[in-house]
Parts: structure tokens; sequence; C-alpha cells
């Protein structure tokens, strides 16, 4: 790495501490490279242990249109950043944005209990991206990595904001003409699938429901002229302010594996 200066994340008297270093070969090749707009080193700070600021949660979103850090103690948000959504460069300013969150919180590495990270569906290259931070980070600290869906996600930030016990209808744009669809009813959630905005249209109930996710608008386009709908368009993508509260609370946690459901875009060579 370019520069001089290394900077150094304490743990506990008596332990190994971790070094930006040993977090550099925890993480797959290419997240360290220059990007214009976030420095390539470390903030410049001072990461001494703090007895009282352990456990903390760290939960990511890589799975949308942008990437996003939280860090949350006890339920108590300490720290929020996002990146510039559809901006280019992801893997790149990922590690950098979750240093930077790590210092607006005032936290070592080693006061982290655990990691959250969404498994999709989403951007195949995003999730491969935030899946492997996570997990490299989970190694370097020796933390357990918590997955969470993204129809989990966004299901829990309906929920969280709305007292109606309504229907959710969850719609993730695949970026290729059709959604990502579940709907949670009664307050259990679905069976999640691939299809077109119009057979999601098909599944949903014929009384009041709420929609939300990215792809509401394309699922909303499909459906009939209907006056019972609640638009959620201010849930879109999920939060990981809200993923960091049900990693502390143990809901709807999955392994954190890729949820694709669907292969990618991907052009083999032809043979000759």
């Amino acid at each position: 790495m370019p520069g001089n200066s290394t900077p150094h994340f304490s743990r506990m008297a008596g332990s190994r501490p971790i070094s930006f270093a040993t977090l550099a070969m925890a993480i797959p090749a290419g997240f360290f490279r220059a990007t214009p707009g976030f420095p390539l080193t470390a903030p410049a700070m001072s990461f001494e242990p703090d007895m009282n600021k352990k456990q903390a949660i760290l939960a990511l979103d890589t799975t949308m249109r942008r990437s996003a850090i939280a860090i949350s103690r006890n339920g108590t948000l300490l720290a929020f950043l996002q990146d510039i959504p559809d901006s280019k460069g992801q893997a790149e300013r990922l590690m950098p944005l979750i240093m930077a969150t790590m210092k607006m919180a005032g936290l070592a590495f080693d006061s982290l209990g655990a990691i959250a990270a969404t498994v999709g569906p989403g951007s195949f290259t995003g999730l491969r991206v935030g899946l492997a931070a996570a997990r490299g980070i989970a190694l370097a600290a020796d933390i357990p990595v918590h997955g969470i869906t993204s129809f989990d996600a966004l299901a829990e930030a309906v929920r969280e904001t709305t007292e109606s016990p309504l229907d959710i209808a969850i719609a993730i744009d695949s970026r290729r003409g059709d959604l990502f669809f579940r709907l949670d009813s009664h307050g259990q959630a679905g069976e999640a699938c691939a299809l077109s905005p119009e057979k999601a249209a098909d599944l949903c109930p014929k009384g009041p429901f709420i929609v939300c996710g990215d792809g509401a608008s394309l699922l909303m386009r499909a459906l009939p002229e209907h006056t019972n709908i609640l638009l959620r368009d201010d849930i879109t993508d999920p939060d990981p302010r809200i993923m960091a509260h049900m990693a502390e609370t143990g809901r709807a946690l999955v392994p954190p594996t890729p949820l694709y459901m669907r292969p990618p875009d991907v052009t083999l060579p032809k043979t000759s």
C-alpha cells in the first residue's frame, strides 16, 4: 500500500491485534485499488479498545443501487454512511466506506460482535462484493457473519414504519425486465420467485396491500386500476440500520451465502 503509516486496530489486552494489513490480506484482491473520492489508507485516528463498546453490529448492503453501511450497539445507531447510487467502482469503494463508518462510530474492528450482510436477491456483482468483504472482516476479527435476504430486510422496514397488518408485496427489479417477487401474508413470508410483472400482479391480493422495493413501479404498472394499494416508494433498498437491529435481535437470519434466484448474464466464448 502507498504511504508510510499503517493504521492499527487494537484488540483487548492479551490478545493479538488486528492490523490494517491483516484486514487487507483477508479481503479479496481489488478492494484496495485507488479510487477517486476515497483515500486508499485507513482513516487517521486512534483505535484504542473500549470495554464499553464491545459487541457492536456492522451491517452492510451492496445488493442494489448503492453500498450502505451501519453500525449499532444495543439498539443504538452509532454510524451510517452510503455511497452514491449507481456509482461505478463499487468493489474499490466499499472497504474505504466501511472504514469511514467505523471512524464515524469511533470503534475498532475488535469492538464488533458480528456482521450482517444482505445475501440477495439483487446485483450479482454487488452480492459477491458485499459478502466477500463481510467474510474477510469476520475472518480477521474472528466474529460471525449473519445473512439477511433482501426480501426480509425490505419487509422489516415496512413493518417498523407501518402499523397496518396489510399484506406486503415485495418487488425487486432484476434489471432484466422482470421481478424478484415475494408476497408476505398475515405476517408470514411467502415464496420467493422470479417472474414477469404481469405474473406477479396476478399473485397480489384483491384487497388492500402494501408494495415496496425498487421494482414497485414495474409492479404498479402491471396492476389494474386499484385504489387500495399503499405504495411505499420510500422503501426501495435494504436498510443496514434496520438490518443491524435484526441481527441484534436474531430476526430472519440466514447463512451468508448468495441468493441469486437465476443464473448471471454471462456469455461463454465460442470454441473454434
